[in-house]
């Protein structure tokens, strides 16, 4: 059987049949056809409408791929993309912020609307922010925690290194909060109190005739006697009086060596009224570098007894600021003005614990879910009963205020939280085919020439 070619004239592809001899030209072309990628295919029916297969081979079938599809997508909701993108570029909180979000919001979802339908929704840009910015608002408690025990570690490790820096006898201590707990708890007063011993007794040839003055209850704790004795006030009571001993300050050193093992407080007020005499004598440039290195060290461990913000190598910022009301002071007259700033932390206002009731937790989860689920068929009952449980047992019963934030901690619970809420609010109304249905305001383009318009 001859071979005969024809050209199907609605795709142009080249068929080749094979006749009898003496086949006519309709038979041959009837074969073509029934051969060519118009000959009966795969059919299914779907919504109502007979939908037809393609031969792989067709010419004009479109191939899928990952590009294709995402600039599809990405055109098909060319207005949400614009709305994330104004909404998420607007920083900051208070009302005018909000409102010029919601304003960018609005805009963006328009533009983007029009540049692919040539149709609006008016309000649907700032209703699905109005709804993003709720739910930023409930989830940023929730996510205050992990950025305050961030703030907290980059705080410790900021303290630390300034430690460090400033007493080297520190420079054998972990960094970061591990660093400051052993400090303040364990080793640290040995580290600074056996430097000073060794500068105390280098000069102490120096000040043997040098008289001091310490209580009474210190004298006989040291071990030193005295016949000399005046009366000082103490200033917490009036007309109190305290009794005071005379002894020269190469004594006191000598017995106060070692001390800060079993006695660290009679041993830093010793060391104290021995200083402070001591700096109106020019005693070398060793003993004062050492003497500033002590004083440092001892004055934080002290702040850091007092103000009890380290405990099991974690460190409280929120007990630390509230320390420095009341014993800050001291940190200054130490020089540690430093120090001090960097506990402050760089926010305007300090940071705040915010203390929640669980009670209310729970009625706020029950109602929450009990909501939530009725949307997806769950029985009030079952979803507020879970929804109180979790509420009770999950949330965090402390959040925090003020929280000093990096740019990417400034994003994750700013930025992401509203603008992620929205887009996927116009997500869910997307897939659930609930846009269309929305009220639409058909607008040409004003940037298309008069020439173009359809009539």
């Amino acid at each position: 059987m001859p071979p005969h070619k024809v050209r199907d004239k609605e795709t142009g592809n080249i068929i080749t049949v094979e006749m009898p001899e003496g086949a006519t030209h309709e038979q041959i072309i009837a074969e073509a056809r029934r051969r060519s990628s118009r000959e009966p295919r795969t059919t299914m029916k779907l919504g109502g409408t007979t939908i037809e297969s393609a031969r792989p081979d067709d010419p004009r079938l479109v191939k899928p791929s990952v590009g294709r599809y995402l600039a599809t997508g990405a055109k098909n909701r060319a207005g949400d993309i614009l709305a994330t993108a104004a909404s998420a570029a607007v920083p900051g909180s208070g009302v005018l912020p909000f409102a010029e979000r919601l304003l960018a919001s609005e805009v963006g979802q328009d533009i983007g609307d029009v540049a692919t339908t040539g149709k609006i929704t008016p309000g649907y840009g700032a209703a699905t922010q109005l709804v993003g910015e709720g739910a930023a608002r409930a989830v940023k408690p929730l996510l205050s925690v992990a950025t305050y025990h961030r703030f907290a570690q980059r705080t410790a490790s900021a303290l630390m290194d300034k430690l460090k820096q400033l007493v080297p006898a520190f420079e054998r201590f972990p960094d970061g909060e591990k660093g400051l707990a052993r400090i303040a708890h364990v080793d640290g007063q040995r580290a600074v109190s056996g430097e000073f011993d060794t500068a105390l007794r280098d000069i102490k040839p120096q000040v043997t005739s040098r008289p001091i003055w310490l209580p009474r209850d210190d004298l006989r704790e040291l071990g030193l006697k005295t016949n000399t004795w005046r009366d000082v006030p103490t200033g917490r009571l009036r007309n109190q009086m305290e009794q005071f001993g005379e002894v020269s300050a190469a004594d006191a050193i000598d017995k106060i060596t070692g001390v800060w093992k079993r006695n660290p407080a009679l041993y830093r007020r010793t060391v104290n009224t021995l200083t402070q005499d001591l700096d109106q004598v020019n005693l070398g440039e060793a003993y004062q570098q050492a003497r500033e290195q002590y004083k440092v060290g001892a004055g934080f461990i002290e702040f850091a007894e007092k103000g009890k913000f380290l405990y099991s190598e974690r460190y409280d910022p929120v007990k630390a600021m509230q320390a420095l009301d009341k014993y800050g002071k001291a940190l200054m007259r130490r020089g540690m003005d430093e120090v001090r700033a960097i506990i402050r932390g760089p926010g305007e206002r300090p940071v705040e614990a915010v203390k929640h009731n669980p009670w209310v937790q729970r009625i706020e989860g029950g109602l929450a879910l009990g909501a939530g689920g009725a949307m997806l068929g769950v029985p009030h009952a079952i979803g507020g009963a879970a929804g109180g449980l979790l509420g009770g047992t999950q949330l965090p019963r402390t959040t925090y205020k003020n929280v000093p934030l990096t740019p990417l901690g400034r994003f994750a619970t700013e930025v992401l939280p509203r603008s992620g809420s929205a887009e996927a609010l116009r997500e869910g109304v997307r897939d659930l085919g609930i846009r269309p249905k929305l009220p639409q305001v058909t607008v040409e383009p004003s940037f298309v020439a008069d020439s173009e318009r359809r009539p």
